[in-house]
């Protein structure tokens, strides 16, 4: 399509006719005769249609002259355009005046038109980095050689030497004032100004490493501040020295480790000085420095020699006795048939009349140690105890130093206190002939005691015989009876006042026997009632029925061993664990007596056709009851109102006791060897177990509160 040459329009690229004119369009530089609007453009000069465009380098490294209109002001000067880019645009340095004064004398070739340029009219000043900080290691030690090494450094801060010893690494053995490396720290280089003024500067990278502990730095040198391991953990160039030191501050001990290269022979100074640096002081081993000392040890070959050893505290001794006697009793001698061996119970210790029975050595001072760092470690003083006399003993010194016996007799030690006793020996039985016997001595019987008779010693009971239905025998100290305690009615305590308060016997029948220790038993214990508060031991002695606990009820503290518990033709054993064997005496009591308060009220209630006790109820029945049964009535609800009352007051004095005997102790636990048969209970605390089946074999234990069991 062919336009009019007349009509008016804005010259682009297309337009370019000529081959000059296509040149300065290539160039940017081909000058608009039309006054377009400046845009970006700012005013400079005193002519409205005076302006320029510049274009600047973000960060300041140059500026451009985009475009310049001196709207046909030909006064412009070239300081004119330098001030206007310091004004508008900040331009402060490295303005390249001669491209601006070419730049407008073009432009005063015609005033009237716009100069298009890509001119630089300002550049920037760089910056000359500097130079990287760097380190120049002597000999064979490089960064990656050291991290290496500082394996040792972790190596000797464990706490077993043998896991110290472990560590394979190799590494470098450095001694004071050796240098290490030489050190070129980094350059800050030659500051820049970009065309805004603004300074800038390019350092070098700073020295990739720290000093640490035991290294430093002088004359522009490392140098080694004492003896030992060189290596680079975390970035760090640090020293340990090459001593592994116990937990507890009492050895240190010098590790040789595996090294990159040899090294000289450390003197006897070096060493010394290294203990010391370390605060090792005290125990030092001289041998050992001069060994480590006088020749040049395997860099291929790890070694450890002791330098120093702590003192350990002596603690002091506690007062001790010294007997001429053999103060221990032992359990007797469970022959095949069950019963008890006397002689090798060592219940019968006799004595003369002023022998010396024991001297006591005082309690002695604790002498105090040293940790190798010289610090003291506080020993024990002995702990002073005051032994006395008791019956029948007299003393020298006070507090007591020596004892002897004022009588012939038995000697016994309960705690601190000793005692003789005279034997009251009972050639026979115990029955009409001897009467009863109440006495503070030991009491041999070489028979039995009968049926009804009594028996109660300040000392120990042996009895050669039997204890029979009925009888009571009581001991402060212990009871040993050779054959059987038998009898419905018949009790046998041993309150362990003077001894450990044990029984033993060949067997238990339908008796209660009780027991401040333990209860040692040869063949069986038959529907008896067995207390202790130590153990119950049941031996297989005596037949088929050694080692069986059959029927009545078997309670110790700590633990119960028999090899069969109940029978298949007899159901109610049970046995059981409790912290306190009196208490549980006391709660079976009680218990019995509430079951038959429970028995007594269900029985009055029932005569008055009451399930409950109501009151109001109660009131009315007594009322409404013709006078012939009133007093009967009467009588049943006083006698109703009555058990109450006793039933209140028991309930009352079980609920402490059922607490006191909820525990069982650690540990405790019931062992059967043969067969616990159905239908028997196992006690724990306040946890019961009745067996639905028979268990061989088994151990019983409380867990979470609950009584369990597992396989022998």
């Amino acid at each position: 399509m062919i336009q009019s040459r007349n009509k008016s329009r804005k010259r682009n690229k297309r337009d370019a006719t000529t081959l000059d004119e296509r040149y300065l369009e290539r160039l940017g530089e081909l000058e608009e005769t039309t006054q377009p609007d400046p845009g970006e453009g700012r005013h400079f000069g005193t002519m409205p249609d005076t302006w320029m465009v510049v274009q600047t380098d973000p960060r300041g490294q140059d500026a451009t002259l985009a475009h310049l209109s001196l709207g046909g002001d030909t006064s412009i000067k070239t300081n004119h355009i330098i001030e206007a880019l310091s004004e508008h645009y900040n331009i402060q340095e490295g303005i390249d005046e001669e491209a601006i004064k070419s730049l407008l004398e073009r432009a005063l070739d015609r005033p009237d038109s716009i100069l298009n340029s890509n001119q630089v009219i300002a550049r920037a000043k760089t910056a000359i980095p500097g130079d990287d900080g760097r380190i120049d290691w002597e000999g064979k030690l490089n960064e990656k050689r050291l991290t290496e090494s500082f394996e040792i450094h972790t190596a000797l801060k464990l706490d077993s030497l043998e896991a110290a010893m472990k560590c394979n690494a190799r590494g470098f053995l450095v001694f004071p004032e050796q240098v290490l490396a030489h050190i070129y720290p980094e350059t800050e280089g030659e500051s820049g100004l970009n065309i805004f003024g603004e300074e800038s500067l390019i350092p070098g990278r700073p020295l990739p490493l720290e000093l640490g502990e035991n290294v430093h730095l002088e004359d522009g040198k490392i140098v080694a501040g004492t003896f030992g391991y060189l290596g680079i953990g975390e970035g760090v160039l640090s020293i340990v020295p090459p001593l592994w030191i116990s937990e507890d501050s009492m050895r240190a001990v010098y590790c040789h480790m595996r090294l990159f290269t040899r090294t000289s022979v450390p003197t006897e100074d070096i060493i010394r000085n290294t203990l010391v640096n370390c605060k090792v002081t005290y125990g030092i081993n001289n041998r050992a420095i001069e060994k480590l000392c006088s020749k040049r040890l395997s860099a291929k070959r790890k070694r450890v020699l002791t330098m120093a050893r702590g003192g350990p505290p002596i603690n002091g001794e506690d007062t001790r006795i010294e007997y001429t006697f053999d103060p221990d009793e032992r359990p007797g001698k469970i022959m095949p048939d069950g019963s008890i061996d006397f002689r090798e119970r060592n219940v019968v210790t006799g004595v003369n009349e002023d022998q010396l029975l024991a001297t006591v050595h005082p309690a002695t001072e604790g002498i105090k140690g040293y940790t190798i760092f010289n610090e003291e470690i506080n020993a024990r003083d002995g702990q002073e105890y005051v032994y006395e006399a008791g019956e029948n003993v007299r003393t020298e010194g006070n507090p007591p130093a020596k004892f002897f016996s004022a009588v012939e007799g038995n000697a016994h030690v309960a705690g601190e206190t000793i005692h003789v006793k005279p034997i009251y020996v009972i050639n026979g039985d115990v029955d009409y002939e001897t009467g009863n016997i109440d006495t503070t001595t030991d009491v041999q019987i070489s028979g039995n005691v009968k049926a009804g008779f009594t028996v109660e010693s300040g000392g120990t009971i042996m009895v050669s015989g039997s204890v029979e239905s009925g009888a009571t025998v009581v001991a402060n100290g212990d009871v040993i009876v050779s054959q059987g305690i038998v009898g419905d009615q018949t009790d046998v305590v041993a309150r362990g006042l003077l001894s450990m308060g044990t029984i033993q016997c060949k067997f238990i029948q339908t008796a209660g026997v009780l027991a401040k220790d333990t209860i040692e038993v040869g063949s069986y214990i038959f529907n008896a009632q067995v207390r202790c508060g130590g153990q119950v031991v049941v031996h297989s002695g005596g037949g088929s029925r050694g080692g069986s606990i059959v029927g009545g009820e078997g309670f110790a503290a700590n633990a119960i061993e028999a090899k069969n518990v109940g029978s298949s033709t007899t159901a109610g054993t049970v046995v059981g664990l409790n912290i306190d064997p009196v208490t549980a005496i006391k709660l079976a009591k009680l218990r019995k007596e509430r079951r038959e308060l429970d028995r007594s009220i269900e029985l009055h209630l029932r005569t008055l056709g009451l399930d409950t006790i109501d009151n109001d109820r109660i009131k009315t029945i007594e009322y409404n009851t013709p006078k012939a049964r009133r007093a009967h009535i009467t009588e049943v609800i006083a006698k109703l109102y009555e058990a109450k009352e006793v039933r209140d007051r028991v309930l009352t004095e079980i609920e402490p006791l059922s607490e006191k005997n909820t525990g069982v102790e650690e540990g405790a636990k019931i062992e059967v060897t043969g067969t616990i048969y159905h239908g028997a209970e196992v006690h724990l605390g306040q946890s019961v177990l009745v067996v639905d089946q028979d268990i061989d074999r088994s151990r019983f234990y409380q867990e979470d509160d609950t009584v369990t069991h597992r396989a022998l």
